[in-house]
């Protein structure tokens, strides 16, 4: 186009060019026309000491034309001729005081809005800084206006550009001059804070007012990014709060601006008081009951800035409360219409996440399957148009710096594909949010992404080289400290560093308990491995830690699984604590491992209130582990608000602990209890009150060193030491006696290996035919340790074993045997017992087991549940009417899962160890179960725990319970029922209650047993016993005993009874 053509187009343009209503016209009358005060510069962002002569009218022209090429060609000389010449208008006088000219405070307005348009435009920090100072100007002249025109005052608003419009400009160039850095940063946001709310209560438009709070959000995020100092966030909060006071309900952009810097300070200093309050906010603009609707701009920004909320918690404190509060919030929010696809992806894949630590926390199956649905929805949202979408917005959005964005889409890829270039995509962007200025501990979340890529990345990296050493070298410090020295196979001083710095961040009040308790474990390990100094305070600090590690996990099952996935160095951390005192010569601390006394204090009206609490915290562990899913109707999700069964039940739990230790602070507060605890250790007198009827044998299976125990009641324990190699033969014996149930039982190995205790006992003067009571741990609980022999005798060639020697009863903790020394209900009535059997073509002798029992009749009343008649719900209804109960049925147990062991009973519907725990029976006695596998120990379970079925009985209130260790022979039920009861029921023992006759007629039994021919070894050691005994005495009834749920129900460690709540 050549130059006359040009300035043709141009004159066309600017004859046409039109200001808007609210700016100047040039060719209006001059009504309005003012002089003023103000100092103008000759010099500035521009130069005017070579005025060329003309009016201000000419130089407006001129500005005009100017700013109509450069609205064409887009070139920076055109902008600075047109703010030129209106500097010149400013300067030069009117043609004539009566002709036509323009207002100097117009003039004024178009020179600071076009500075303000360059320094946007390219950069110039001089130019806003003279923008906001003509701008603060303009909205400085007072109202009426002190501009005279003919002498009389006029207000700003009755000129062409209204206040409101001065406002939203001044809030425009402040943000910019946030954003280059030039100024007080957190001085320029609240004086824009105080102007966007000044608009509030104004006619302004929507999008006026829309575009002042975007202006305010992008200076605040730009401050954000830059590492906020806290002093400036408070100011700000403050100063927003006091908005809020005075604005209108339905501001919604102050309310969006409050929580905003209420998340960030949260960041920052981590009060949950911030985030309450910023949920709080997000929450009332997401509300669709308010009486206004919230503009869906703003109800975008708030749902993004709800997510990013809440995984600032998740990642800050590690609570699983805190989850389960979060995943609701999300699923309600992934449910809208409201969000865009990019915070779709960001949620969805939030929920995948948390699903999946769900399923590593608690073992629910619904959970993992969650996860993968999510992850499936995932892939499905990330399609190449929606990488697009995420990086339009990345270019464009002023949103919180966490979005993960393209890192989260490159990292759901690589779980569809496998395709390494991927996962270094996602590395990439993880880096490149990490390498910005961003501040605050959302990195923490950004650095976890990147481990997890780093790791995935390393897999293929071993064969295909794709990762340098250096990469891998800061995977492996991170690695190194979770899993130091792969246990102990390092050199010392790799020991004695990793020592150093898990001592550092142990106590992390912001890491998962479990996470910290396996990682203690790990420092135990290797502290104790070269007799470090600090094993013992690793020691306090695993066994702490694993108090805490349940915490959160609401039922008896949830519990077990967890430690079970923990794996066995964790497990057996009680055992190796025990065997450290030990160690150390410290058998008091040792056998206190074994018991926890239960606390008493009085106060009948508090200790009401107290067993409440207990008992429904009792009730609710040792329910049924309900569904992670929410309850769907038709394919809908009900209640609305996205809560699941399990996610209440985790809560609700939470909630009785919080009010139960309120009631223990308070406790605390009475005089002479202010160190009462729910349970508290006991004193060596009353640990040894639990061998008052008979010694108690204690076996410490442990890798560092093994031990057995003999409790006394009137003199000293002692400990028998054992033989190298006890350790991996116990362990031997185990997996033998899983494979082949006799083989190996009667091996010189395991005479070797318990023969030290008999010659103890005999040493130690212990006569034959006592009492004696086993409490194994580890592998022994599956050993039927009534069986070690057979015993050298002299004067006699008949084998004898260790039950034909002594009286023997097993017991799951001293805890068990110390409460049962206390005063019960003893009767010596005629007993009623309950029958349950179930005949069938694969238990053919159950018939005879039946006639068996029916033949105790009249000295023992018969309730019988057979076949159809017994159903669970009659069965458990029947053990609440008699003392006594027999079972004659199969029992069914599930491999890796204990509480879902059962009695298999009409119609194949099952009466489950939890079923049976959860029956409160105070004056049950004795029952026998005469079915398979009632005493054995699933296999992937707790080795150190007795969960199973004849424990289960126990707990529920029977004081003797005879269960079977393995699968039992159909026909040896109706000989063992026939001789078992004719002793039990003997005159010989007529003062003396029917429970505790239970050992020796049970020893009488077996001994029966082995002397019919064909009998194997197996079949008769099959049986044991689990018995406690009573000393008689008055009921307590001035005293309340805790008896209740402790911080969590604990499997085994330092409490010996798996169901001791």
């Amino acid at each position: 186009m050549d130059g006359s053509r040009l300035w043709a187009k141009l004159g066309d343009e600017a004859s046409s060019f039109r200001l808007p209503s609210c700016l100047p016209n040039p060719n209006r009358p001059n009504r309005c026309q003012a002089t003023h005060s103000f100092s103008f510069p000759r010099t500035g962002p521009w130069d005017l000491n070579n005025l060329v002569p003309r009016s201000g009218v000419s130089s407006h022209a001129l500005a005009l034309v100017r700013l109509a090429r450069y609205k064409l060609l887009q070139q920076k000389e055109d902008l600075d001729k047109c703010i030129l010449h209106y500097a010149e208008a400013i300067l030069l006088p009117p043609a004539s005081w009566d002709g036509p000219s323009l207002n100097i405070v117009d003039l004024l307005f178009y020179l600071a809005s076009f500075l303000l348009l360059r320094s946007e435009n390219f950069e110039q920090p001089e130019d806003v800084k003279y923008s906001i100072e003509y701008l603060r100007y303009l909205r400085g002249i007072p109202i009426p206006l002190d501009s005279f025109v003919r002498g009389l005052p006029i207000p700003l608003d009755s000129l062409d550009h209204p206040r409101n419009l001065v406002t939203k400009s001044l809030i425009k160039a402040l943000a910019l001059q946030v954003k280059l850095e030039e100024g007080d940063g957190t001085r320029n946001i609240k004086e824009m804070v105080d102007l966007c709310c000044e608009l509030l209560p104004t006619k302004s438009s929507t999008d006026d007012l829309a575009a002042a709070f975007s202006s305010l959000n992008e200076a605040t995020g730009t401050q954000f990014s830059r590492g906020w100092t806290l002093p400036s966030i408070d100011e700000i909060i403050e100063c927003l709060r006091g908005v809020v006071k005075t604005c209108s309900p339905d501001s919604y952009q102050v309310l969006f601006m409050l929580a905003k810097m209420q998340y960030a300070r949260f960041t920052q200093t981590h009060l949950i008081g911030d985030y309450e309050e910023a949920t709080v906010l997000l929450e009332r603009i997401l509300d669709t009951n308010q009486p206004s609707r919230c503009p869906d701009s703003i109800r975008g920004q708030a749902s993004s800035l709800i997510v990013h909320l809440e995984l600032s918690r998740l990642t800050i404190f590690k609570n699983p409360l805190h989850s389960e509060a979060t995943i609701p919030r999300l699923r309600t929010l992934l449910s809208s219409s409201s969000i865009d696809e990019g915070l779709r992806l960001e949620i969805t894949a939030i929920l995948a996440g948390q699903a999946r630590q769900r399923f590593i926390q608690y073992s629910l199956t619904e959970s993992l399957e969650e996860a993968n649905s999510y992850t499936s929805q995932v892939a499905n949202i990330s399609s190449s148009q929606n990488l697009e979408i995420l990086e339009e917005r990345d270019l464009t959005s002023q949103r919180v710096p966490q979005r993960p964005g393209k890192s989260s889409w490159y990292s759901s890829k690589f779980s569809r594909t496998n395709d390494v270039s991927d996962i270094e995509e996602s590395i990439k962007h993880s880096r490149l949010l990490l390498d910005a200025t961003y501040s605050g501990d959302w990195r923490v979340s950004r650095l976890y992404i990147l481990h997890d890529d780093l790791v995935r990345a390393f897999k293929p990296s071993s064969s295909q080289g794709v990762h340098g050493p250096s990469t891998f070298t800061q995977l492996g410090s991170l690695r190194r400290l979770y899993f130091p020295a792969r246990t102990c196979l390092g050199g010392i001083e790799d020991s004695l560093e990793a020592i150093r710095l898990i001592s550092m961040v142990i106590d992390d009040p912001y890491a998962q308990e479990p996470d910290r308790f396996q990682l203690a474990c790990q420092w135990v390990i290797l502290a104790r491995n070269i007799n470090h100094p600090i094993t013992f305070t690793a020691y306090k600090s695993a066994m702490l830690l694993l108090q805490k590690s349940f915490s959160f996990a609401p039922t008896v099952s949830v519990q077990h699984a967890r430690l079970v996935a923990m794996g066995e160095f964790c497990q057996a951390m009680p055992l190796d604590y025990a065997s450290f005192q030990i160690e150390l010569g410290r058998l008091e601390e040792a056998l206190r491992y074994w018991s926890k006394e239960e606390r008493c204090f009085e106060d009948p009206p508090l200790a009401k209130i107290f067993a409440e609490v207990n008992r429904q915290l009792e009730a609710l562990i040792i329910s049924v582990t309900p569904s992670g899913r929410p309850e769907m109707e038709d394919g809908v999700a009900q209640g609305g608000d996205g809560t699941d069964p399990f996610g209440r039940l985790v809560v609700k739990r939470q909630n009785l602990i919080e009010e139960r230790d309120a009631l223990i602070s308070h406790i605390r507060g009475r005089p002479g209890l202010e160190r009462f605890s729910q349970l508290k250790t006991p004193s060596f007198t009353t640990l040894r009150s639990a061998a008052s009827c008979g010694p108690v044998i204690i076996i410490n299976h442990c890798i560092w060193r093994s031990d057995i125990l003999i409790i006394f009641h009137n003199s000293l324990p002692c400990t028998i030491p054992t033989a190298n190699g006890f350790y991996a033969r116990a362990n031997k014996l185990r997996d033998e006696l899983v494979q082949a149930r006799k083989h190996g039982l009667d091996s010189s190995e395991y005479q070797d290996a318990l023969y030290p205790v008999i010659k103890k006992l005999r040493l130690l003067g212990v006569p034959e035919q006592s009492r004696i009571w086993w409490c194994p741990t580890s592998v022994f609980c599956s050993l039927p340790l009534h069986a070690m022999g057979p015993v050298p005798s002299s004067g006699t060639s008949e084998e004898r074993y260790f039950s034909d020697l002594y009286i023997l009863s097993y017991t799951p903790s001293l805890s068990a045997l110390i409460e049962s020394r206390k005063a019960s209900r003893q009767t010596l009535e005629k007993p009623s017992l309950l029958l349950v059997a179930q005949p069938d073509d694969s238990l053919l002798g159950v018939k005879g087991e039946i006639k068996a029992i029916r033949s105790l009749e009249p000295r023992v009343t018969v309730a019988n549940l057979i076949s159809s008649e017994a159903t669970p719900s009659s069965v458990v209804e029947g053990l609440r009417g008699n003392r006594f109960a027999h079972f004659a049925c199969h029992g069914v147990l599930e491999t890796g899962k204990p509480f879902e062991t059962s009695f298999k009973l009409h119609g194949g519907s099952r009466l489950t160890l939890l079923d049976v725990a959860r029956s409160r029976l105070p004056d049950a006695e004795f029952a026998f179960l005469s079915c398979c596998h009632a005493a054995e120990i699933t296999q992937d379970s707790v080795a150190d725990e007795a969960l199973h079925l004849t424990a289960a009985m126990q707990y529920c209130g029977f004081r003797s319970v005879v269960g079977t260790m393995w699968e039992m022979a159909d026909t040896d039920g109706r000989d063992l029922a026939k001789s078992f009861y004719r002793s039990l029921f003997s005159s010989q023992e007529t003062s003396v209650p029917y429970y505790e006759r239970s050992a020796g007629a049970l020893r009488d039994t077996t001994w029966m047993l082995r002397r019919k021919r064909g009998i194997t070894l197996e079949r008769w050691v099959n049986f044991v016993l689990y018995h406690r005994p009573t000393v008689v005495g008055n009921n307590r009834s001035s005293r309340f005993s805790v008896t209740g749920v402790s911080n969590n129900t604990k499997f085994g460690s330092s409490q010996r009874s798996n169901f001791q709540a």
